[in-house]
């Protein structure tokens, strides 16, 4: 993914504030604030009390978009009742419509009824329509805020707007601030953007959370965990690596070629962390494993056919030789082929690289096992550790009793250990072969 040249950006960062100015047109249709209503022109002029206030905004509705002389009667109609309700940010709001052709006036009259009603939403769309007309993203944002904090629902017109900012880049610093502010619609737009994001957008917002890292509220594991996994789905490896390594408290941070492998602490299931999930017929959860040890990994089996274990992990090792290493114990196991660890890469085909049979036996107390794998040079750029059974047909897949699992790691054979990923040179994508589920 390379970052367009300069020239190039003006152009799209021009043509999106076109698109969004068009989108964030907020339509009396979708307030349901177009209802037609017969009024009696001279009968409000002549008597414009405070009972009208309703009709006034209803009349300056309808005459918003008609000729002169109907925008000024409509207009004598709202002022007459602004005299009685000078506090009624609906009326600076009504001649703000009747004004848009003087740009300057229409403005200072938004921004009074802004003051008077901050909480309308209508008004506040309107200013970050304005906001987004003249450049200033951070403006537009404070505005879409308030609509969001005030009107939730208004999400599914809002964050389609944001994701189409995030493509030109143009607004990253102002959504950045934003975010930082923890607005209780953060972690839902983390999930749309995860959900619906396209590529440029995706990009340009994992820089937005990990840049929140050194912000009074950074992003933590579980409010990254669906854009992670979507950066893997897509195949950006590294992207997603780095991703959720920005994301980790900094005595986290500094892990191994394999995370927790300890299970000391809790599985965001995230891709780079453990994703541990029950099944039909395994109960995976974290318990303790016995005196001075401290957190283990236990899978109940109940006497059924087993056709997946929810027990993986992401990795993402270079090229080379490595030996994966952990400890077992079973209790009343009892399986025709036993459980394997095996490890995949994430590619298109999926292919194993490793497996090492494991609890294979009823009763045994904890010992060790490890496997050796190469990780190829090509077609490998990320991996799958994955718990199975060993079964070769369906008769085979009953599994009854307990196993636990501890302290894995993962180590090195003949090579240096790799540092963490840096993103290539002008953001550059890794291969995007695999298109898993």
């Amino acid at each position: 993914m390379t970052a367009p040249g300069t020239g190039t950006y003006k152009l799209a960062a021009k043509s999106a504030l076109l698109a969004v100015a068009a989108l964030i047109a907020w339509k009396a249709i979708s307030l349901g604030l177009n209802t037609r209503y017969p009024v009696d022109y001279a009968a409000l002029t002549a008597n414009p009390d405070t009972d009208n206030a309703a009709v006034a905004l209803v009349l300056a509705r309808q005459a918003g978009d008609a000729g002169p002389d109907s925008r000024a009667q409509a207009r004598d109609v709202v002022l007459g009742v602004l005299a009685k309700r000078p506090a009624d940010g609906r009326l600076f709001r009504a001649l703000a419509q009747l004004d848009k052709d003087n740009p300057e006036l229409a403005r200072r009259r938004w921004q009074a009824a802004a003051l008077l009603r901050p909480a309308d939403v209508e008004t506040l769309a309107w200013l970050a329509d304005d906001a987004v007309s003249r450049g200033d993203f951070s403006e537009a944002l404070d505005h879409c805020d308030a609509v969001l904090r005030v009107s939730p629902a208004q999400a599914r017109n809002l964050f389609p707007i944001l994701s189409t900012w995030l493509q030109t880049g143009a607004a990253t610093p102002a959504l950045t601030r934003t975010l930082e502010r923890r607005p209780p619609w953060r972690r839902s737009f983390m999930e749309y953007m995860a959900r619906e994001g396209v590529e440029n957008s995706l990009y340009t917002f994992s820089q937005v959370v990990q840049a929140l890292r050194n912000s009074p509220a950074p992003a933590d594991a579980n409010e990254a965990r669906p854009l992670v996994n979507r950066l893997v789905h897509d195949g950006d490896f590294e992207r997603a690596y780095l991703l959720w390594r920005s994301v980790l408290p900094a005595l986290q941070a500094s892990t191994g070629m394999l995370y927790n492998g300890g299970f000391e602490m809790p599985a965001s299931g995230a891709a780079f962390d453990w994703t541990l999930r029950s099944t039909q017929g395994v109960a995976v959860s974290v318990e303790d494993g016995g005196p001075a040890r401290g957190n283990s990994l236990r899978l109940r089996f109940g006497g059924v056919r087993v056709a997946e274990i929810g027990v993986e992990q992401t990795l993402l090792l270079p090229p080379g030789g490595y030996r994966l290493l952990g400890e077992v114990r079973s209790q009343d196991l009892e399986s025709a082929q036993g459980l394997e660890w095996r490890i995949y890469c994430l590619a298109k085909p999926s292919r194993m690289v490793a497996a090492v049979p494991v609890a294979v036996e009823s009763d045994r107390d904890w010992s060790d096992f490890d496997l050796e794998l190469d990780v190829p040079a090509d077609g490998c750029p990320a991996q799958l550790l994955q718990l199975t059974t060993r079964a070769r047909v369906a008769t085979e897949q009953t599994v009854s009793g307990t196993a636990w699992f501890d302290n894995f790691r993962l180590e090195a054979q003949g090579l240096a250990a790799s540092p963490a990923p840096a993103l290539p040179q002008g953001g550059r994508r890794l291969a995007s072969a695999w298109n898993g589920n």
